[in-house]
């Protein structure tokens, strides 16, 4: 699993061997279905960007909820996101909230730029209901 992320992450940045992004995802997706989270994340980022891959925000969530489930604070932040603007999820505030202060508490600190986003998206919300 780890030497499969490794190699996917030479591969896919061209270091030590000829950079090839699409054998990296071959690589990347043998190390996410043994669940390693470094993986499930990459995958998420590259699905939600549409990065090698076809972009596909419910792709996206499906990696980035499996790596969440391990802590990891980058798909914890992404999920977050996720559900801040319904991307590939149901538009969801609070389970927004919920995942970023996870990964504000596990020392993300882009999740705290997005609290305060999501905090001011709320505002706003409230403002245009009265």
């Amino acid at each position: 699993m780890g030497a499969q992320f490794n190699y996917a992450q030479c591969l896919f940045g061209g270091n030590g061997v000829g950079q090839n992004k699409e054998e990296a995802i071959k690589y990347y997706l043998l190390a996410a279905n043994q669940g390693e989270p470094g993986a499930l994340v990459n995958m998420g980022i590259y699905y939600y960007h549409g990065n090698v891959v076809k972009q596909n925000y419910s792709e996206a969530v499906k990696y980035f909820s499996s790596a969440a489930n391990q802590g990891d604070p980058t798909a914890l932040l992404s999920l977050g996101v996720c559900y801040m603007y319904g991307q590939g999820v149901k538009q969801d505030l609070v389970e927004a909230e919920k995942y970023l202060k996870l990964a504000h508490n596990q020392g993300n600190t882009d999740a705290k730029l997005q609290l305060t986003i999501l905090n001011l998206m709320c505002i706003n919300s409230k403002d245009n209901k009265t």
